[in-house]
């Protein structure tokens, strides 16, 4: 069934079909020419006639499984990005790791354009030789070599390895490695380059057997006198080698299905969640509206049915355009109702200015809403033109924030706090008129210095509230023991249903 969706009727899978015919016209009129003692300049045009053919046919033959390949994952991550959800656990490490073997993929696609070449050129080469002896050599070889393939290949040295719990096999990050380390595992750095020498040798001895079978078929085709059959045996024997060369990515179908898997589920989290939407109101008041809005976790976005957690529960609240502070216990679902707003996970609406926030496109949504998540771990890394360009735009803003100093630095040259300050100043700089905070003051430091006597923590909402009376923007701030001058002060209590008081 996958391989059907990965092949669907189609002008590209008509090119993948036609193909392989117009190779053989080319190389039999090519092999017809050079059986003849005379080389003159028809038989060079015939020549270059058959190098374009051939080649242009290859490359379009790959080229359309290239580009299946890629269209593939811009799909997945189209979904994945349309869905506006946050993926954890399980889901995020399979969608990762998909995203880290995409090669694997394209492989696999390519083969099967590779496998129905090699099919028809050799029965048609087959049938134009008109020799039964040399037939059944070139079937024998034929089935000898997929033998040897299938017998030699090992499909565990192609999987991903998940490592025991005290080993460690990659340098990829090195933090977790570091506390692997501290819990008393050991590495084996080697693991992942033996395992690359094992696909390197059994890839050169399949290639070596199958060599060796073409030469000894080789010289009993030329023992037996038959030119036109030599030429055709050297044209199947490239054909066999190069799909020798490319059988081996059969092993890679588990990956499509995993990617029709995650696809699945991404769509049919779509349907179900964004089918139906409520209408818009006609609210111009500057005020953000939650109305009966539910929110749920999901414990398998690829489950074959959809199960949640519910955290809020019908929570209505209107926001004007002030600064609003939410402080509750943890495990409340703080970082949660950030999240409602942007993430339509269960029912309600979020209107602001008649708009349904949850009905808005990607685009729309995230150019009304900017929200910062709370570990500036999260945050995206910019190159220091993308900084300097943003600082730039306003400077006076910039030397109150205290980034005006980061012009041509990159974030990743900044500190936890310095990525947070960095953080407000660019949602204020932008043009949303809703910034969610998800505890962005923790890391920055509230240690009174000889330019900051109360802390820069302090400064810095002091300046977040000076500016806000110029902008006039709709600002939610989840955090623990901090001071936020001017704002309102709420908290959240879930029971039977969510409610947000004073």
């Amino acid at each position: 069934m996958n391989v059907y969706r990965l092949f669907t009727p189609d002008i590209y899978t008509g090119f993948i079909f036609i193909f392989p015919f117009i190779t053989f016209y080319a190389n039999y009129i090519y092999n017809r020419e050079i059986l003849n003692d005379t080389i003159d300049i028809t038989f060079v045009y015939k020549l270059i006639f058959q190098q374009i053919i051939q080649n242009c046919c290859n490359y379009v033959l790959f080229g359309i499984a290239r580009i299946k390949g890629i269209r593939m994952k811009q799909s997945l991550e189209f979904a994945y990005n349309s869905c506006n959800v946050d993926i954890t656990g399980t889901n995020r490490e399979k969608y990762e790791l998909f995203l880290k073997e995409y090669n694997n993929l394209q492989d696999y696609i390519m083969m099967y354009p590779i496998i129905w070449n090699t099919i028809v050129l050799v029965i048609l080469n087959i049938i134009c030789m008109k020799n039964i002896y040399i037939c059944l050599m070139m079937t024998c070889l034929i089935l000898l070599s997929a033998y040897i393939l299938i017998k030699t290949m090992d499909d565990d040295i192609f999987r991903h390895t998940k490592p025991e719990p005290l080993k460690i096999f990659s340098l990829d990050n090195p933090q977790y490695n570091y506390c692997r380390l501290s819990l008393g595992a050991y590495p084996d750095f080697d693991h992942n380059y033996n395992k690359k020498i094992k696909i390197m040798y059994q890839h050169h001895y399949q290639s070596a057997i199958i060599s060796v079978l073409n030469c000894i078929f080789a010289i009993l085709v030329v023992y037996n006198g038959n030119k036109q059959g030599l030429l055709n045996f050297m044209s199947i024997s490239w054909m066999i080698g190069s799909l020798c060369d490319n059988i081996k990515s059969y092993k890679f179908h588990y990956t499509v299905d995993e990617y029709y898997k995650m696809l699945d589920g991404f769509n049919r989290f779509k349907r179900e969640y964004f089918g139906n939407y409520l209408p818009r109101k006609s609210i111009t008041d500057n005020k953000l509206h939650l109305k009966n809005v539910s929110y749920e976790y999901i414990k398998d976005i690829f489950a074959d049915s959809i199960e949640t957690i519910p955290i809020i529960k019908n929570l209505s609240f209107a926001f004007d355009s002030k600064i609003y502070y939410l402080e509750s216990p943890n495990g409340q679902g703080k970082s949660t109702l950030l999240k409602s707003i942007i993430q339509k996970i269960k029912n309600g609406s979020v209107i602001y200015n008649g708009d349904n926030l949850h009905e808005m496109s990607m685009v729309e949504l995230y150019r009304t809403v900017c929200y910062i998540k709370q570990s500036s771990d999260f945050m995206p890394k910019y190159n220091k033109e993308t900084v300097t360009y943003f600082i730039s735009k306003n400077i006076e803003m910039a030397k109150d924030f205290d980034v005006y100093q980061f012009m041509n630095k990159s974030s990743n040259e900044l500190s936890g706090g310095e990525k947070q300050r960095l953080n407000l100043f660019l949602s204020l700089v932008s043009n949303c008129k809703i910034i969610l905070i998800d505890e962005t003051f923790s890391e920055i430091s509230s240690i009174p210095s000889e330019d900051y006597p109360n802390g820069i923590r302090d400064h810095i909402i002091d300046q977040l509230n000076k500016w806000n009376k110029v902008l006039k923007r709709i600002i939610i701030i989840v955090g623990h023991g901090v001071i936020i001058k001017d704002s309102i002060k709420l908290k959240l209590k879930t029971t039977d249903r969510t409610t947000l008081y004073y």
